[in-house]
């Protein structure tokens, strides 16, 4: 059958594939909760179990529910872990294809090696089932999957062999263990894999789950210390990073102390003091001196610095299109004057920072708390990394008394740091851990987040089982710090206690599965065979011909066959219970010697002829076997009755029949004897006429004696299997004529007469032995005319019935009394079987006529009514000249 097929049968396996489909998409996802982070080995995964537990009970058949499900599932994790792309889409397809070739594997490795009788009832099947089935038809998928994790780049080449031996672990373990649950589920006979359900099922299930939920405690405990490992290392990060944070804004406040302390600072000066700084600190993309130079000061401010360094120096602001622009009249201005490194920097020179409103809010904080302040995220012109930047502005003052050092007078103006805050951060880590954690640093100062360092990757995020999390308050800026491992962290330092437990606790929890199912299967082939010698001897006992009873030592009937309550007409309530005198009152212990009563029944162990009284207390002759036993410390008997009825009349016909053939004989031999005695004399010289007649009487004493001898020999002939009928068409008309002619001076012997009434105008053939049919047709008409009154007519008759033909021969005579009916047709039977008969015969003419007919292919019967006659009728197939009919 296919799947196009809509029959009942069809729409069932098309259910059974649905189901097997989400059956094993979701043991598969109940499977990988088990696995080791990042997700890529379990130490079992029962999807491969119920695969092949599938095959082998409902066929290959339901195969395309293995490959759906295995695909959803794989779907499913991908989707989970982000988008399906089309490497992960890939890999979906190929293992859902080495699932579905790893259970065909299984399944035909088990049947055609351990039989299709796989009922796990022996030691052989076990263990075959148990290395084939998985360890052995588990290295397909195993191969599959963990070679298209590799050929996708899901995992490197390195991971290989791990991943495969992961793999392998898994399948067979969910095969070694599932499996067996699937099989006693849905499998047959379910006698045998019900009855397992408390037996191996039960037990299985509960030290699995225990199992399992001791696997989560321990995973759980190795989970929690990967945790705080991870939280420490991260912790370590987080006071290097502010270390480094905060060694760069020391560097800034040096710096301005150059300034605090000289009244004149040259270019070279600035670029001397900063050349060891710039070298030692990747994170700085430049440094500059930004004085405040008021509006008045301002030409003045320019001329000085074109005569002391740069001739074409202005001061600038930044148009929106980032072009520069003559800087407007403003009451002051705080420009860059030096810059280090001047010669990736020398485009800034001039520029006025306070001129963009972000910064210059920053300036202000600055100049007012005295403290350096951070201007939110900026993107650095000269940089093409495109990574964070943000200027640090330090402000500098005049040298004077310490009350009014920050006074805005003061103010003489600002060193600024340009930093690169991916370059700082990477300085961190690069220090730090093996595999660096994935981290994220956001600047929340205004209420939502910005990203300072660090890609935006909310699933993987999500994902992650430990996070850790803290803030950094610097420069007046607050920044929030975000870490999580990266997958290859915890392969890095996976923790292998929970994963070994689990593994050897599943190899436990298999070894006592097959320990659980020989157990079951042992015990199932004894009640098998306890069940069958039990049906085979209750099939003996029920069906036996002869009444078997069981009786106790007291006497009375515990149990009694069939037969028994046929032959005496009880029923089985009835007797049982019942005292065996009951049936057999020549056995009644109480009413013998007192002998017997001390031997009770034994006494009577042995063959005896006897008696049984039936329900109504007619007296059965019955052959009596007696014999004890031992049955739960108890004594008991068991009688074997052979009904002696049908001996009996056996024995009564053959006295019958002796009698029959004796006095059949005797009478005209007799006759003939006479006959010729009283021929010698000499007085019938003189009277032929009388002669003449007892002649004709001593010939037909001769017919009748050979009569009988050719009924004798006509019955022993149609007795032996090898009688062949001489067949050819013939013509019932002519055949049923030409016999009533043939016997009508027998019909006048008995003052009767025939008459022939064809039931059809046209005349009928049929196939058969002439002679033999003909000698049927005679026996019911000298049966008809014996047992017809004087003066009586015999009908015969014939009749037409689709493709066969009955003959019918009718009497006028007494009938069959009732209690002969069903002898009518037996050897030597005759109603009348006394010595004293009013008509002759050997009882064999009916049962001549039985077998001839029947080996003719026809049927013989009768129809009777007390006082009023009897239809003896055969009905025989037509002749057809088709030679196929």
């Amino acid at each position: 059958m296919t799947l196009s097929d809509t029959g009942p049968a069809s729409q069932g396996y098309l259910r059974i594939m649905i189901l097997l489909a989400l059956g094993y998409a979701l043991a598969g996802r109940l499977g990988l909760m088990l696995a080791i982070p990042p997700g890529y080995a379990t130490a079992i995964f029962p999807s491969a179990g119920i695969a092949l537990g599938a095959l082998l009970v409902w066929g290959y058949k339901v195969s395309p529910g293995i490959f759906l499900g295995s695909l959803t599932l794989n779907i499913w994790i991908s989707l989970d872990q982000g988008s399906l792309s089309g490497q992960a889409a890939i890999f979906a397809v190929s293992a859902a294809s080495g699932a579905l070739l790893q259970a065909i594997a299984g399944c035909w490795l088990s049947r055609r090696l351990l039989g299709n009788s796989l009922t796990l009832s022996n030691e052989r099947q076990i263990f075959g089932f148990f290395l084939i089935g998985g360890p052995l038809a588990c290295m397909v998928n195993a191969s599959f999957g963990a070679g298209s994790l590799v050929l996708s780049g899901i995992i490197p080449e390195s991971a290989f062999a791990f991943s495969w031996f992961t793999w392998w672990i898994g399948d067979s373990m969910g095969v070694l263990i599932a499996t067996p649950l699937l099989l006693i589920a849905f499998a047959r006979p379910r006698a045998l894999w019900k009855g397992r359900t408390t037996s191996v099922a039960l037990p299985l299930c509960t030290v699995t789950l225990v199992l399992v939920g001791f696997f989560i405690w321990i995973s759980k405990w190795e989970q929690s210390l990967i945790e705080a490992d991870f939280k420490d290392s991260a912790r370590q990060i987080h006071g290097k990073l502010q270390d480094s944070l905060g060694d760069y804004i020391d560097t800034l406040a040096s710096t301005e102390r150059l300034f605090a302390s000289s009244e004149r600072v040259s270019q070279s000066d600035f670029r001397n003091f900063l050349q060891h700084t710039l070298v030692s600190k990747p994170g700085i993309h430049g440094i500059s001196w930004n004085p405040v130079v008021r509006a008045t000061d301002r030409e003045t401010f320019i001329a000085d610095v074109r005569e002391e360094d740069f001739p074409d120096y202005q001061i600038f602001e930044l148009a929106p299109d980032r072009s520069k622009t003559p800087a407007p009249a403003r009451d002051q201005y705080v420009v860059v004057r030096y810059i280090e490194p001047l010669e990736t920097n020398r485009g800034a020179l001039g520029l006025n920072v306070a001129a963009n409103p972000a910064r210059r809010e920053a300036l202000k904080e600055a100049a007012r708390t005295g403290k350096a302040r951070i201007t939110e995220r900026i993107t650095l012109v000269q940089d093409k990394s495109e990574q964070a930047g943000f200027l640090v502005f330090y402000p500098a003052y005049f040298e004077q008394d310490p009350e009014t050092q920050n006074a805005p007078d003061s103010l003489r103006g600002f060193v600024v740091g340009v930093l690169r805050l991916g370059d700082i951060v990477d300085a961190v880590l690069s220090k730090t851990l093996t595999t660096r954690p994935n981290f994220r640093l956001s600047d929340v100062t205004n209420g939502h987040p910005v990203g300072l360092y660090g890609k935006e990757d909310s699933d993987e995020r999500s994902r992650s089982p430990v996070q850790w999390q803290e803030t950094i308050h610097i420069g007046g800026r607050t920044w929030e710090a975000l870490y999580w491992p990266d997958p290859r962290y915890f392969q890095e330092y996976r923790g292998w206690q929970a994963w070994a437990v689990l593994v050897a606790g599943l190899l436990l929890v298999s070894l006592f599965c097959l320990l659980l199912l020989a157990m079951s299967g042992r015990t199932h082939q004894v009640q098998e065979l306890v069940t069958q010698r039990t049906s085979e001897l209750h099939g003996i006992v029920t069906t036996a011909t002869e009444t078997i009873l069981t009786v106790d030592a007291s006497g009375r009937v515990q149990f009694i066959n069939p037969a028994g309550l046929a032959l005496l007409g009880y029923r089985a309530e009835e007797l049982t219970g019942a005292p065996l005198s009951g049936i057999l009152p020549d056995l009644d212990p109480l009413t013998n010697s007192e002998a017997g009563n001390e031997q009770g029944l034994q006494q009577y162990i042995g063959r005896r002829e006897t008696v049984a009284l039936t329900k109504d207390q007619v007296a059965v002759p019955i052959e009596l076997g007696l014999s004890s036993f031992e049955a739960s410390e108890s004594l008991k008997y068991t009688a074997v009755i052979h009904d002696l009825t049908a001996r009996k009349q056996i024995e009564r016909m053959k006295d019958e029949f002796i009698a029959t053939v004796s006095h059949e004989l005797r009478t005209p031999l007799t006759s003939i004897k006479g006959g010729l005695s009283l021929m010698s004399s000499p007085a019938f010289d003189t009277q032929p006429e009388k002669r003449d007649e007892l002649l004709k009487i001593a010939t037909q004493n001769c017919a009748r004696l050979e009569g009988l001898v050719n009924d004798l020999l006509s019955f022993a002939k149609l007795e032996a299997t090898d009688l062949t009928l001489s067949e050819a068409p013939v013509s019932l008309f002519e055949l049923v004529q030409t016999t009533l002619n043939a016997n009508l001076e027998y019909a006048r012997q008995y003052d009767v007469s025939f008459v022939w009434k064809p039931g059809t105008e046209a005349d009928v053939s049929v196939k058969a032995d002439e002679a033999r049919l003909a000698q049927a047709l005679t026996n019911l008409l000298s049966n008809a005319a014996k047992y017809s009154p004087k003066g009586g007519r015999v009908l015969v008759s014939s009749e037409q019935q689709g493709d066969r033909v009955r003959v019918s021969v009718t009497d006028r005579g007494e009938g069959i009394s009732a209690d002969f009916q069903e002898h009518i047709f037996e050897k030597f039977s005759q109603a009348d079987s006394a010595n004293t008969r009013k008509v002759g015969g050997t009882g064999l003419g009916l049962a001549i006529t039985k077998k001839i007919i029947e080996k003719h292919g026809g049927s013989i019967g009768f129809e009777t009514h007390p006082g009023q006659g009897t239809t003896f009728y055969f009905e025989l197939p037509l002749w057809s000249s088709d030679p196929g009919r």
